[in-house]
């Protein structure tokens, strides 16, 4: 379950890599597989451990339960990265 911030990037980067694969720029995986993979996954079944807490702080400063960018900054890339 991802509890370290050494799990949480290679989820990360799997995820990103997903979206890659689906003909997304870098940009936008990036977005995808962190908002949408890691935050709204994380927020609506309530998940956060320490590791996903550090990844996200470190990621774009959120902390759990922010609010989320809509998904069409998210599919543009429009939405705040690393």
């Amino acid at each position: 379950m991802n509890n370290t911030i050494e799990e949480v990037r290679e989820f990360f980067e799997q995820c990103k890599a997903f979206w890659i694969r689906q003909g997304n720029s870098e940009l936008i995986a990036s977005c995808k597989a962190f908002w949408w993979d890691i935050v709204e996954v994380s927020n609506t079944f309530n998940i956060w451990t320490p590791g996903k807490e550090q990844f996200a702080m470190e990621f774009c400063g959120y902390e759990p339960h922010d609010p989320e960018p809509a998904a069409e900054d998210v599919e543009s890339g429009n939405c705040p990265h690393n």
